[in-house]
């Protein structure tokens, strides 16, 4: 008896296991998809460089293969769960999830004109050019660049910390930088979470438009019945990530966000299609849901036609991103969760304004 509940136990836990890898099959192929088109088409990322991207135990499981003719990465695990990223002009890359690819590569935009200033005759910020690379005398110049250098050293082979750029300001100086063996001060850098600060500085700006109220109801299509618990979730809560949602962050495992970033075509549409937790504005639970929801809203605030060139011209041309690229998902909406890349310079641009309370150029 003890012999047959010990192999039942057994049994289930194996089926449980191979459930749960199944299930993350598509997950790891789409990461591995759409990261290695955008580290290729968009940061330029070599051989080398690619390896240390996936470095990680699911992703050692993961073949996959470049296409450079039509800019696209196609991915699988053992042979299973293939999928396809895409890599267009001013769009980025884009999972093929939901869509077709033949409909995705037909959508149209009104997209950003690239600049063409050559930002090395520009004094920095707006520019790159260092006119006085003195350091200031309160800066200990040794002790910061120990500090800068052992930012690079891999002390923990278990965990390897990989710095690619470091960029020091001082009273809005740029004192001092250093890059990877690979990078430079040119090379474009994914920056996940920090894209949330963009979106937020976008909501920003159309607020001071009077374009928006954070204070309102959130306008998403999908909770306009004001019957729905959801409807009473503001644009503030959204913001502030107290929108009491059902969404898991996790990412080892299949959960809300695994499938919204590797699963979903409309991010948004499947962000606005969780259930309600917490009363909106009493609970503190970080999503990237909320920030994917916050991106269309912006889309339906402005519209098509200048939707998909506002985060170049009312931001990033006004701080001087020039290198900037915004991501967009397979419905169009900027994945305004994870997706930019932007150089190390461009990124410490953008930390600028924060620093300075949404003050730049007197602007």
């Amino acid at each position: 008896m003890i012999t047959r509940i010990i192999l039942l136990g057994s049994a289930v836990l194996l089926a449980y296991g191979i459930h749960r890898f199944w299930a993350l099959l598509p997950i790891t192929s789409g990461y591995g998809s759409k990261y290695i088109c955008s580290a290729v088409f968009i940061g330029d990322h070599n051989e080398e460089q690619r390896k240390e991207d996936l470095d990680f135990p699911s992703m050692k499981y993961v073949t996959y293969n470049i296409n450079y003719t039509d800019s696209s990465v196609s991915s699988s695990v053992f042979g299973f769960a293939q999928t396809k990223a895409i890599c267009r002009n001013g769009l980025g890359a884009t999972l093929i999830n939901e869509l077709t690819e033949e409909q995705i590569r037909s959508q149209t935009f009104n997209l950003a004109i690239s600049s063409d200033i050559n930002q090395d005759d520009i004094p920095w910020p707006m520019g790159n050019k260092i006119d006085d690379q003195s350091m200031p005398s309160n800066i200990n110049q040794s002790k910061l660049e120990n500090a800068i250098n052992n930012m690079f050293i891999e002390k923990y082979s278990n965990n390897l910390i990989r710095t690619r750029a470091i960029v020091v300001l001082y009273d809005g100086k740029l004192i001092a930088e250093k890059y990877a063996s690979g990078f430079s001060k040119n090379s474009k850098l994914l920056g996940w979470s920090m894209t949330k600060s963009i979106i937020n500085a976008l909501i920003g700006i159309l607020v001071k438009d009077n374009k928006l109220n954070i204070d309102d109801f959130a306008p998403v299509p999908e909770w306009n019945n004001p019957n729905d618990p959801r409807h009473s979730i503001t644009l503030k809560n959204l913001l502030q990530q107290t929108s009491g949602l059902d969404f898991i962050e996790n990412y080892h495992t299949k959960s809300d966000v695994t499938q919204m970033l590797y699963q979903s075509g409309d991010m948004a549409a499947f962000a606005a299609s969780r259930t309600l937790k917490f009363k909106p504005g009493t609970h503190w639970y970080y999503t990237s849901g909320n920030t994917n929801l916050l991106s269309r809203i912006i889309r339906h605030t402005i519209g098509e036609n200048e939707y998909h060139s506002f985060p170049y011209r009312k931001l990033f041309s006004k701080l001087g991103m020039n290198s900037f690229i915004m991501e967009v998902d397979a419905s169009g909406t900027f994945v305004g969760s994870s997706y930019s890349w932007g150089t190390a310079r461009d990124w410490t641009r953008f930390g600028l304004l924060y620093l300075n309370n949404g003050y730049y150029n007197n602007e």
